[in-house]
């Protein structure tokens, strides 16, 4: 399948850099003729993502870095999160 490239960008971790985030990932879901509801939904969950690497993965420092990249191919629209934080040991996660 061939993966279209929206967006590759990278912000630091300080909560400042959350607007224009907003600001990216509503452009391109205007781009692809999402719906204003949709729209919202999409942002609102990224959003959320990035403020939760900012603060549990980062724990607030303001220094380190959170890569988005949007692509298409002919099925779906794939959104990823990354960012560079130390690992959590398995030890630490509580699953149910």
């Amino acid at each position: 399948m061939n993966e279209s490239k929206l967006l590759s960008k990278k912000w630091t971790s300080c909560p400042g850099e959350l607007s224009d985030i907003r600001r990216n990932i509503t452009d391109i879901c205007q781009q692809l003729a999402y719906s204003e509801q949709q729209t919202n939904e999409i942002v609102l969950a990224i959003d959320e993502a990035c403020t939760n690497i900012i603060r549990y993965a980062y724990q607030d420092c303001r220094d380190g870095v959170i890569q988005i990249e949007v692509s298409t191919n002919q099925q779906q629209v794939i959104f990823k999160l990354y960012d560079f934080a130390k690992q959590v040991s398995k030890d630490c996660i509580n699953l149910l």
